[in-house]
C-alpha cells in the first residue's frame, strides 16, 4: 500500500541513512527538475512547457481543509477519503517505537480517482478542467507501472468530463462521485480481467482479447472511434513478454481499457530515447515529435518532473498542520520509499520552505526532516 510512515522519534545526524545509490538517484531528480525550469518554449519544440498551464492556480481551486485535534485514528481505518479533505492518520506502537501512518492509499482525487503519492504527484493534472488539458500526454516506463495507469486514469476522466459537458452519458461516473456514491473505478477493471482470464482457461478466447499489443508499430487506442474531442495518453515500453501479449493484466490491461495508446519500442531503440549515463531526463528526447505540436505534455517516468510540486506543497502542509497539533514538540521524521526519489526531494523542499516561512513569522520552531528508503532494484 502507499503509506507515508511518519515517525516521532530522530535519529541521529551522524547516520548514514541513505544510500549510494538513491544520493544519485536524488541528484538526478533535482537535476531534472532544474531542466525544466529551462525548457524551451512549445514554439520551438512542440511540446507544452508545464508553467503555462496554470498548475497553481488549478491545485489552489480547491480550498485545503485542515485536520482538527480529532483527526487521529488509533485503529486500522480503510474509510476512502476525497481530496481536498486529507488523509487520515494512524496511529501505532512499534517494538516501543511511535508511528504515525498517512494513509495516502485512502485517499482519492475527484475524477481519476487515483489514490497514493501518484495522486500526490499528479494532483495538479488532475485538478485541471478538461477545457485547459492537454489534447495528449506522453510518457514511457514499464508495461505495469502505477505512473502509467494513474495518468490513464486521469486522461480517461477528462474525456469523461468532455462528453458530460456536451450533456451524454459519459459523465455519469463524475455525477455518482459528485454525490459520493462513487466505487473504486478499477473494479469494472478488475471484473474485465477475471472474465478475460475464465475465458481463456476454458478455451473460449476471443480472437479480440490479445490485440497484438506487442507489436512495435502498434498502438491500442480506443478513442479512434468517436467523432468527439479525446484527450489522448501515449506510452512508450519496451517489448511486451509473449504472455503479457496474450494475457493482459494488472495495470496493463486497466491502462489499455481506459484508452492508453501503448508503443512498443526495440531495447535498444528505447534506450537511445530513454537511458543515458543517469537515466531518462524531464525533457522529451530531441527526435521524438510531439503527437500534437504545441498541445502535447511530456511527463517523464514515474512522473518525475517540476509538475509534482504542487502536490508536494499540499502533502507538506497536511503534515505541518497534524504535528502542530499533534507533535508536542517532538521532532519529526518523515519516512518515504525511493525509487526516482521525486516525492522525496518536493517533499523536503516544500517542508523546508514552510517551516522558513515560520521562523520569519516568529512562530515555534519544528524540528522535521525526511528519511528514504530505497526501493530500487
Amino acid at each position: 500500500l502507499s503509506r507515508t510512515k511518519i515517525t516521532s522519534f530522530h535519529l541521529p545526524y551522524n547516520i548514514n541513512i541513505v544510500h549510494r545509490s538513491i544520493h544519485r538517484q536524488a541528484a538526478i531528480s533535482s537535476s531534472a527538475l532544474f531542466l525544466q525550469k529551462q525548457k524551451s518554449s512549445s514554439s520551438l519544440t512542440g511540446w507544452i512547457n508545464s508553467d503555462t498551464l496554470n498548475l497553481q492556480q488549478a491545485t489552489n481551486q480547491h480550498e485545503r481543509i485542515k485536520p482538527d485535534a480529532t483527526s487521529v485514528a488509533y485503529d486500522d481505518n480503510d474509510t476512502q477519503i476525497q481530496y481536498p479533505s486529507p488523509s487520515s492518520v494512524e496511529r501505532l506502537l512499534i517494538r516501543d517505537r511511535l508511528l504515525f501512518l498517512k494513509r495516502d492509499d485512502c485517499l482519492h482525487l475527484p475524477g481519476s480517482n487515483i489514490s497514493g503519492n501518484k495522486a500526490r504527484k499528479f494532483l495538479s493534472l488532475n485538478n485541471l478542467p478538461a477545457e485547459q488539458f492537454p489534447d495528449a500526454i506522453v510518457s514511457y516506463g514499464g508495461p505495469q507501472s502505477n505512473a502509467m495507469v494513474a495518468l490513464a486514469a486521469i486522461v480517461s476522466s477528462k474525456n469523461a468530463e468532455l462528453r458530460d459537458d456536451r450533456g451524454s452519458n459519459g459523465g455519469e461516473q463524475m455525477d455518482l462521485q459528485n454525490n459520493g456514491m462513487a466505487q473504486d473505478m478499477f473494479w469494472e477493471l478488475d471484473v474485465l480481467d477475471d472474465e478475460i482470464q475464465l475465458r481463456r482457461k476454458y478455451g473460449e478466447e476471443d480472437e479480440n482479447d490479445s490485440n497484438n499489443i506487442g507489436n512495435s508499430s502498434t498502438s491500442t487506442n480506443t478513442n479512434e472511434t468517436t467523432d468527439e474531442p479525446q484527450k489522448r495518453f501515449i506510452y512508450y515500453t519496451k517489448p511486451l513478454p509473449r504472455y503479457l501479449r496474450k494475457n493482459p493484466n494488472g495495470n496493463l490491461l486497466r491502462a489499455l481499457a481506459l484508452g492508453m495508446e501503448i508503443r512498443t519500442l526495440s531495447h535498444d531503440e528505447y534506450s537511445r530515447l530513454f537511458g543515458g549515463l543517469h537515466g531518462g531526463s524531464s525533457l522529451a528526447p530531441a527526435d521524438l515529435d510531439p503527437p500534437v505540436p504545441g498541445k502535447s505534455l511530456w511527463v517523464p517516468q514515474g512522473g518525475a518532473c517540476g509538475i509534482a510540486k504542487h502536490g508536494s506543497d499540499v502533502l507538506a502542509n497536511e503534515v505541518i498542520d497534524y504535528w502542530t497539533l499533534h507533535g508536542k514538540g517532538m521532532p519529526l521524521a518523515v519516512c518515504l520509499p525511493g525509487g526516482t526519489c521525486t516525492t522525496a526531494l518536493l517533499m523536503q523542499r516544500s517542508l523546508n520552505a514552510i517551516m522558513d516561512q515560520r521562523r520569519k513569522e516568529k512562530e515555534k520552531a519544528m524540528d522535521i526532516r525526511v528519511v528514504v528508503i530505497p526501493c530500487v532494484g
